[in-house]
Formats: structure tokens, sequence, C-alpha cells
């Protein structure tokens, strides 16, 4: 029932710790654009009314849709051309005034200068008439000018006022457009409907690319929002008047938009002045859209600390649920990552609240630093769970470690001080550096140290291996660990002897091993069970009760080969077989092989010089000269980061 209750809080958490990262990171990708969509839903309340029956929204300035009609006039619109299929939901008509100017050429009167050449005598400067040899008089051209009427051709700028009429109509097209029909839908409409002008003079557009283009508020709040790939289809017909009638259609929000004008001038330039003043981009439909992202956003900031609270509060749940103690470090540990997740909730919105004022776009470097952050406020959670899991009544050092790491460990036979040198530089730093707002950033540090340590125990493992003779012995007297041993008989004393019968009888059989009468029979082997044996006897407290429930259970059965009934017993018996082990083969009268080093700090080691190698080889800035005779320092990781810029 306890690790039922364990599992439902351990599930719990989980799932609110999967919420709350959600959450935050759901409002890191809507803020960005959110405030901008708040701009645009305040502007389009402002200035725009909104039709809900007809699903298109006009500015409030406009007169053309003052006057609405629900009268069916599809069989008008059909005298001056085709029109969609589907039933009429009402029209706006009106009327309009125009002038059209043009150049309209006259005959007009006016002066023009004539120019001419005429002939005059020379003169000396005295006024005398200069003449050549033979006494003729010598003569020059002088240009003249002289001014005559005539009429000739100009032109003047003239207007003519005229009148015109327009009609905006609206088709339902829902019996043949389903709800949840796609964009794609309205563009084959377009094109079904473009096959029944064959007859007339027609051409598609863009309405909203025309909006944009002539007016610089719809460029300017929806450029971006208005959607650029539909079409309408146009064409130019007459009325029964015989007045030039030109008709704009185009399908959207299951519907049909016709719109005829009626003009004998400027037919275009009317169309386009009534279809700036409307869109059929329903803005009643984008301003919800926009409230419901903004309740989004706030649910979802609450969301993020609500259940981020809630995994902290659940680790407390279990502790009172629990009838054992926390142990002291694990005190503080709980107590560090309940501070160090309040540090990183507010580095979380720290780095979230400036895309709420519009002063940082995403970019990649901005999503490293928030996955960061996320990272440690998991890493906070997780590792509140964990310790108040791994919480025990006793004060052991070594609670951290999983069962798994413990029992592989145990098997690749590590000494006491790897032992506890796995728990001071693998556990305590992914713990402790681990809650900080960069922790995760510890992984690049534990990982390699843990994936070089157990390479360099399976190398050992192998080693021991080669060194075992062909029946399978080792040669080193290294017997395996966890084996049910009768230490009453390896002391030669009775279940019933008190602890000065123990000292003695250790006492005794380590008198006979140092005398080495026979190093055959008192050998190594014998000398470690003996200690083994003094070891859990001695310790009545702990190890001995929980021995002799397992010593009672071996007499009663009749197997030679017995194990272990209490996965608990066997595990602190084996911790003592394990430190008896090290302590055996860290001993000098072993030889070099023998020996048994801390492979964890060596680990440690390793990485680190790779470290200094490789940050060596990147980071030490290297003299390079340049053709022109320059000299500067570069180094390898300014090439890299040049050629990535």
């Amino acid at each position: 029932m306890k690790s039922l209750n364990k599992n439902k809080y351990t599930l719990a958490c989980v799932i609110c710790l999967l919420i709350a990262i959600i959450s935050i990171i759901y409002v890191s990708n809507i803020v960005p654009t959110l405030k901008v969509e708040l701009t645009l839903k305040e502007h389009n309340e402002k200035f725009f009314v909104n039709f809900d029956k007809e699903q298109f929204s006009v500015l409030k300035s406009s007169h053309y849709f003052d006057k609405k009609e629900t009268k069916d006039n599809s069989e008008q619109l059909k005298e001056i051309g085709p029109i969609p299929e589907g039933k009429f939901v009402s029209s706006f008509d009106g009327k309009g005034e125009g002038k059209y100017g043009y150049w309209k050429p006259y005959l007009a009167m006016g002066s023009r200068a004539v120019y001419y050449t005429e002939k005059v005598p020379q003169r000396y400067l005295s006024g005398e008439i200069i003449r050549d040899y033979y006494g003729r008089i010598e003569y020059e051209e002088v240009e003249k000018v002289k001014y005559v009427n005539e009429p000739y051709w100009d032109s003047r700028y003239t207007t003519i006022p005229y009148e015109y009429t327009y009609t905006f109509s609206v088709i339902d097209l829902s019996d043949s457009i389903s709800s949840n029909a796609s964009d794609s839908i309205y563009s084959i409409c377009t094109k079904q409907f473009a096959k029944q002008l064959t007859s007339y003079k027609n051409w598609n557009f863009s309405p909203n690319q025309v909006k944009c283009r002539r007016n610089a508020n719809w460029a300017k709040f929806y450029m971006s929002v208005l959607p650029k790939n539909k079409v309408a289809v146009v064409f130019q017909s007459k009325d029964e008047k015989g007045v030039s009638v030109i008709r704009a259609v185009y399908f959207a929000n299951r519907k049909a938009y016709v719109l005829d004008v009626h003009s004998p001038y400027e037919l275009i330039e009317n169309a386009n002045a009534i279809m700036e003043t409307f869109t059929t981009f329903y803005l009643q439909d984008y301003n919800d859209m926009v409230s419901m992202r903004l309740l989004l956003t706030i649910l979802g900031c609450i969301a993020f600390v609500v259940f981020g609270l809630i995994c902290l509060l659940i680790p407390k749940i279990v502790l009172q649920n629990r009838e054992t103690v926390l142990p002291k470090q694990a005190k503080y540990l709980v107590r560090y990552a309940c501070v160090m997740w309040f540090v990183n909730i507010i580095c979380v919105f720290a780095d979230v609240y400036p895309i709420f004022t519009g002063e940082l776009r995403q970019d990649s470097y901005w999503w490293n630093i928030f996955l960061l952050f996320l990272c440690a406020v998991g890493m906070n959670i997780f590792t509140n769970m964990y310790v108040v899991n791994k919480a025990k009544a006793e004060n052991e050092f070594d609670y951290l470690i999983p069962k798994w790491l413990k029992f592989y460990l145990i098997k690749r036979h590590i000494t006491d001080a790897e032992y506890k040198s796995v728990v001071v530089f693998l556990l305590y730093p992914f713990f402790i550096l681990g809650n900080l707002p960069f922790g995760i950033c510890v992984l690049g540090y534990i990982l390699p140290v843990a994936i070089l340590s157990v390479i360099l125990m399976e190398v050992r493992i192998f080693s021991k291996w080669t060194h075992e003779d062909t029946n399978g012995n080792n040669s080193n007297g290294v017997e395996e660990l966890g084996v049910f041993k009768d230490y009453y008989l390896l002391l030669d004393i009775n279940r019933d002897a008190s602890e000065m019968d123990i000292d003695i009888a250790f006492n005794k059989a380590m008198a006979k091993y140092n005398s080495r009468t026979d190093a055959k029979l008192y050998n190594e082997v014998y000398k470690r069970n003996i200690q083994e044996a003094y070891r859990v006897l001695s310790s009545t407290n702990r190890l001995k009760p929980e021995y002799d429930k397992e010593f009672d259970a071996y007499r009663a059965s009749n197997d030679s080969e017995y194990l272990y009934s209490d996965e608990r017993t066997k595990r602190d018996i084996m911790l003592v077989q394990k430190e008896l082990r090290g302590t055996l083969l860290a001993s000098k009268k072993y030889d070099t092989c023998a020996k048994v080093h801390n492979l964890v700090i060596r680990a440690v080691v390793i990485y680190g010089v790779f470290l200094a190698i490789v940050s060596s080889i990147l980071f030490v800035p290297v003299k390079k000269h340049t053709t022109f005779g320059d000299v500067y320092w570069e180094s390898l990781w300014d090439k890299v980061r040049f050629i990535d810029d």
C-alpha cells in the first residue's frame, strides 16, 4: 500500500511538472505576437462595425452600407450577368455623385510671332552707304519679327458631374460549402464561376492587395493579417438603361459577396473606393481569437506557478505520510532545492517578461537560455521528489545512490574509496549544481566522467578475469560477494556466544593466520572470512539480529547453496564484504596488477586533462602574419566562429 501511494505521488508530480513546462513554453511562444494582436484588436473595435449575419466588417466612417435591404434582388442581379447560386441574405444599396474630368480640345485665336529676314544697305559709321570697287551697294540680311492673329488647337480640363448607383449583395453558400472547408474551396468556387463569364470581359484581382496598395492604414494595420491568396473575379456589362456596370464577385465565410457599380464613368475607381471601406475578413472572429489567446496566456502563467508549487508541496505530503525521519543532509538538500526553485522561477519570468513589453524577440540565443531555465526548474522538482523517496531513518552517506547503481557498483567490486568518490564527484554535483539556473550544464561534466568510470571499471574486471586460472578460480584469491556463510562455524563458537566469546574466537583465529603454520589452510581468504564474521557478529545492534534471522532460515533449509531471503540483510553484509575485499586488494602484499586504484578520481583527472588539451587547441592564440605585414593573434575558435558568421 505504501508503495502504491508513493507511485501515486510520483505520477502526480510528473503530471504537474509536464503541465507547468507546457504552460510556460506556450506562453513564451504566444506572447511575442499577442502584443501586436491586442493593438490590432483595439483598432478593430474603435474603427469597425461588424455585421454578424453577413460576416463582414465595415469602417464606421463609411456611408456605403447605411441602407440595408432584406428583399431578394436576385432576379435584378441576373439581368446584368450571372451570379453565384445560393440563398439571398441581404443587400446594401445606395447612390453617389462624382465628377469625371478630362482634357477637351478646342479652337483658340492668338497672336503668333513670325520671324523673317530683310536685306538693307551696309553703312559706315558716318552714315554713308558702303559700295564695292565697281560702285555697287553692298547689302546685309537683318532678322525681323512681326505678330499675326491666327487660330490654333488647345485643350482645357473639363469636369462632368454624374451619378452612380451601387449594390452590395450577400449570398449564402452554406448548402454547398461545409463549415470545416479549407480555403482552397473558395479558389475552386472562383474558378468555376469564372467559366460562366466567357462572353464577358473579365479578370481576376486580389481585393486585399488593392486595399493595401491604395490606403496606407490598411497596409499599416492589416498587411500581415489579411489573406493574400484570396482573389475575386470581375467582369463588365450594361444594365437595361445601357449604363455601364462592373461586377466583382468573391467567395469567403461560406458566402458569395457581389458588388455592382452602375456608372457612366470611372467604374473601377468607384468600385475600389467602396471596397476600401469593408473587408470579408470578419474582424469579430479575429477579436474573439485574440481574447481567447490572452485568456490562455494568463491561464498559462497561472498554471506554471500553481502546478510548479504543487510539485514542491507533494514531497511534504509524502513526508507527512511517512513514518521515517528525514536525514539531516536530505533535509538540507530539500530546502536548498526549494530555494533554487524560486530563484529559477524568477529567472524564467525575467526571461519571458521583456517579450510582453516588446523589447525582446525570440531568437536562437533566447531559446537556449529559456530552455536552460526550464530544465533547472524541472531538475529542482525532480530533486525534491527523489530525495524524499530515497530518505531513510538512518543517516547514511550513500542514500542518494539508486538501487540499480548500488547493485552495479557491488558487482564491479569497487573499493570503499571509490564508492565514496561516486557520491562526492558525481551525485553531489548533480543534486547541488544541477539546481542552479544553468544547472543542466553540469551534465557536461557528470556524463563524461561517469562514462569514463564505467569504462575503467569494465577494463579492471576484464584484467582480473585474465588473471583467473582455467578452473575459474581467481589468482588473487578473491571470492564472489553475497554468498551466505556460517559465521558461527567460521569462528567456532555457539549461537548464544557473548561479545567476549566472539572477541576471543576472532583473536584466536587471527593468531592462527599470523602463525603461518599452514599457508594453504590459513590464507588470505581465511583471514577475510573471519574478519567478515567478526564484523557481522560484533554488530549486536544492527547486523547480528538480522543475520540471526537469516541463520535460522538457513538451518531450517536443506539447501547446500542457500541464498539470502532478506535482500536488506544481503545488501548490508555485501557492503561489509566489499569493504574488506577492497582493503585487501589495496594492501601492499599484492603485486602491481592486483592493486585497486580509485578509478572515479582517475576518470575526473582524465576528463580534466582532456578539457585542458581541447581548450589549449581551440582558445590559445597563435601569431599569424598577413600578406601586408600586419601581425595579429588568432585562435582556432576564432576561425570556426568566423566561418559560422
